[in-house]
């Protein structure tokens, strides 16, 4: 296997996970539409069953954001160019009509 691409490497990305028990369409289209506009990317979900039923009960929404690196004088630097590339998947556009409170 070759060396893993800058733009999946840890060390360039932060990590958000949002988790909601209302396990529908609209709930998790809200949790993305208002964390998307804050700068970070949809990367997925994951969903906890019961075993007793098939329908969810729990949601994971996770999201990225290129991280913010500091220099050894302690001042922020911007992410290099190649770790800001796209893996390849599409990430939903998506936009908010007026404002959502947060959870």
């Amino acid at each position: 296997m070759g060396k893993e691409p800058p733009a999946l490497r840890s060390e360039y990305l932060e990590y958000k996970v949002v988790e909601t028990s209302t396990v529908h369409d609209q709930a998790l289209e809200e949790i993305i539409n208002e964390w998307v506009p804050r700068g970070w990317d949809f990367d997925g979900f994951h969903f906890v069953t019961n075993v007793s039923s098939r329908r969810p009960v729990l949601a994971f929404v996770l999201l990225t954001r290129p991280r913010a690196r500091q220099d050894p004088g302690g001042k922020e630097q911007s992410v290099p160019d190649d770790a800001q590339e796209h893996d390849g998947r599409e990430t939903p556009s998506l936009s908010r009509d007026g404002t959502h409170a947060a959870p």
